[in-house]
Formats: C-alpha cells, structure tokens, sequence
C-alpha cells in the first residue's frame, strides 16, 4: 500500500512536471530568450536580482502567477493577486547607467503596445503612458514598472526590468486612480497570453534603444502617447511639492516643469498628479 501511494506521488509530480513544461513552451518568447514561470514567488525582481547575482547571461524573463512581497517605486507595495502580470525581464546591457536609465521608457511603451492589442480599438485609443513609467486608461493606472540593476563602476552591468499590469484586478486605496483590462473587456486577458505580447513588444523595442537613433526614437515615441502634455500638473518631491505646466522631456528623459515664475524645472525623480493641488 505504501509502495502504491509512493508510486502515485512519483507519477503526480512527473505529470506536474510536465504540465508546467509544456504550459512553459507554449508561451512563445521572443528568439533567444528563456522564460521562468512561477506558480507563485517573493518577488520577481528579487528573483532576477538573484539569477544576476549567480551570473545568469539573460535575456530572461521572471513570471509569476502571484506574488507575495511585490513592490513599486520607491519600496511601495505592490499588491499581487492572482489573475495579473507580473513579470521582470533581466538583461546585460554592457552600458553605462545613464544609459540602462532610458530603459524605464522602454518599458511603459512595451506595457502600451500590449494593452493595445487586447483591448478594443474603441477602448485602447485611450492608453497613454505618464512620466516617470505608468500606462493609464482612461487616467486610471493599469500598469507600473521598476527599474533596478548593478551600476559598480557607472556602468549596468545588469538590469532587472519590473512590470506589473492589472488585467484582471486593480488595487484599492492607491495614490492613483487604478484599473484593470478587465474593467473594459470580458473576460479579463490571460497573463501568459499578455506576457507573449510584451515579451514580443520589448524585444522590438531594445533592439531600437540598442539602434542607431537610440533614446531618441524611444523619446518621440513616448511624448506622442504621453498624458498631460501641454497641462498643469503637480509634482510631489521628498522634500516639496511643485505645480506647473508639463512642457516636455529633457534629452536623457527628464521632465521640464514650468513654473508660474517662468522658470523651467528639470525634474530627474518625482510622483506626478493631473492639475494643481494634485487632484
């Protein structure tokens, strides 16, 4: 009897074995790079921080169908339940960290091309991105991302690409408005189906940040889909809080505030609300 469970255990895992290699290898990722799928993880940045660490070459991407000790910008909680994407590509960019920063522009695009296309023409023509790295539909947050890497010396030596998109769930009690996909379509957007998209997305998309019109390309692209371009916003810094109009990006992708002074503000870091007050 013994012998007949142990034999059943044995065969149960083998098929669950299988079942997560197959689910795996129907996830189509883009030529070269590998895929890691998590029933369930800490974080996947914490995950690809480790794979960096161990000296993983990438590219790689770390998913999970929930997580447990997820985070945003600046140590924020980001809230994990199952039916989202969560998902970190890492790679070895071989470039100096004013260079791997541009990457955080990458990302939102990536993020806007793939809520594209799953949602109906009629519902995406309102997805625009938002300085620093959100999407937002309809001025709700969808998604999010984190960037974080090893910049010894100036230069990236990796970088772990975070996102996060709402497909089937929005957190409450958020300093934004939030949404999910599922807010707008039914049902929700499977996320292994999502991931395939993104994956496709930022692959394009690096090899245009790697090209020769570099950040440039990525920048105009981003200003053409940005919200609040030409508006009164409020930026909240740690140690003040500034209103002013959006006037556009700097070179390296800083936000240009200005002021009522008539002074231009180069913003490098901050959280950005629509009009003044931050309303």
């Amino acid at each position: 009897m013994g012998c007949a469970r142990a034999s059943r255990v044995a065969m149960t895992m083998v098929a669950m074995t299988r079942v997560a290699m197959t689910m795996e290898e129907r996830c189509a990722m883009p030529k070269g790079t590998r895929l890691i799928w998590h029933e369930e993880t800490g974080s996947t940045n914490d995950d690809a921080r480790a794979l960096a660490i161990k000296g993983e070459a990438g590219p790689v991407w770390i998913a999970a169908a929930r997580q447990t000790q997820g985070r945003g910008r600046r140590g924020r909680k980001w809230e994990s339940p199952t039916g989202n994407l969560y998902a970190t590509l890492l790679i070895r960019p071989e470039c100096s960290s004013e260079k791997a920063a541009q990457l955080s522009f990458a990302a939102p695009l990536a993020i806007l091309q793939t809520a594209r296309a799953l949602l109906p023409s009629d519902i995406s023509e309102s997805l625009r991105v938002k300085w620093p790295n959100d999407v937002l539909l309809k001025r709700r947050k969808i998604a999010g991302c984190l960037l974080e890497s090893d910049m010894s010396g100036g230069r990236a030596s990796w970088v772990a690409c975070g996102i996060g998109i709402n497909l089937a769930h929005a957190p409450k009690q958020t300093p934004y408005p939030a949404a999910a996909l599922g807010d707008f379509v039914s049902p929700p957007p499977k996320a292994r189906a999502a991931l395939e998209r993104l994956a496709r997305a930022f692959d394009a998309l690096l090899d245009i940040w790697r090209g020769e019109d570099g950040f440039s390309a990525l920048r105009r692209e981003w200003l053409a889909n940005v919200s609040g371009l030409g508006e009164e916003i409020t930026v909240r810094l740690p140690s003040e809080t500034l209103e002013g109009r959006f006037e556009g990006l700097d070179h390296d992708g800083a936000l240009h505030l200005l002021m009522p002074s008539g002074e231009t503000r180069r913003i490098d870091t901050g959280d950005v609300f629509f009009g003044r007050g931050g309303a």
